[in-house]
């Protein structure tokens, strides 16, 4: 695997784990308190 490559990687399981914790919360605030 190649240094690049890697980074990529890195860099997408990233913006993913933030995208993921962006929809949560927003459907956690939507929901509201239970």
């Amino acid at each position: 695997m190649s240094l690049e490559l890697m980074d990529n990687w890195q860099f997408l399981v990233l913006s993913m784990t933030r995208a993921l914790k962006r929809i949560y919360d927003q459907i956690l605030t939507f929901n509201g308190p239970t």
